[in-house]
């Protein structure tokens, strides 16, 4: 993916986040080469015109320093009227693809806590519409899964275990962070713009294994429950991430957002 240099710019980077196993962001960052920094800000709305954005090789970077970079398949693209904050998913086949994630890989997020995280936007017109899925069957099996179903719940679960429900749901055609964090002995623990999403209290947490299977971006394994809408910046750490750092993460997207008129 092509992405702008800005120049340097001080303040809180996605590069800070500490145990980052992946990270993805559309062209809504500044990336300064020298510094290694990637920040959300005003800079890229101000400064930056993004009208003829474009990918190279067909892929999607990860940031996160391990090489994961993503495949887009069919009709996926960036949003233009939102210079590229997010991707477009038509609900139908459109989904990134990384292939099988290897045993011992970061996004195996086995016998560890983690944090996945995304800002999203849909009607939730399909149903357990997949954010995030790495899995070989279905209910994340392999694996694990974060998805929305069709009436704005977000379920996170682990290797066909259902291990959280949200009773908030999310608001149809608006933008939404969406969090996921297991502190690895307890059960997974969602928010909804830095809001705790509270729990239905009928989920254990089953631990994700250490299984091949395939990581995916808007669908799972055999492209089922795909996800319909956008999906801006994903990231996965191998580390619960604690409510300071999340706090930044949705703070430095709803700048751009902002900036955007899209909030």
């Amino acid at each position: 993916m092509r992405v702008p240099v800005l120049g340097r710019k001080k303040g809180f980077s996605l590069k800070d986040i500490p145990g980052l196993a992946f990270l993805s962001v559309p062209s809504w960052q500044i990336l300064d080469n020298k510094k290694g920094r990637i920040t959300l800000g005003e800079n890229l709305v101000e400064n930056g015109d993004f009208s003829d954005f474009t990918f190279e090789d067909n892929q999607i970077t990860d940031y996160s320093g391990n090489g994961y970079d993503l495949a887009m398949q069919n009709s996926m693209e960036a949003d233009q009227p939102t210079n590229g904050f997010s991707f477009e998913y038509d609900g139908v086949a459109d989904f990134a693809d990384f292939g099988d994630v290897p045993l011992g890989h970061p996004l195996q997020l086995y016998g560890s806590a983690f944090t996945i995280f995304a800002w999203v936007k849909t009607d939730f017109s399909t149903s357990f519409g997949r954010i995030v899925d790495k899995s070989n069957g279905k209910g994340g099996a392999g694996g694990y899964a974060l998805f929305v179903k069709d009436d704005g719940t977000i379920y996170f679960t682990a290797n066909n275990a259902w291990s959280h429900k949200s009773t908030t749901k999310l608001v149809a055609n608006e933008w939404s962070f969406v969090v996921a964090r297991n502190d690895g002995v307890g059960s997974t623990d969602i928010s909804i713009n830095n809001v705790d999403a509270g729990d239905d209290g009928s989920r254990i947490f089953d631990v994700p294994p250490n299984t091949v299977a395939k990581f995916r971006i808007g669908a799972r394994y055999d492209g089922g429950n795909p996800f319909i809408d956008k999906i801006g910046v994903v990231g996965v750490a191998k580390i619960y991430l604690n409510d300071s750092i999340v706090t930044k993460i949705y703070e430095e997207g709803l700048k751009v957002l902002q900036k955007l008129g899209e909030i």
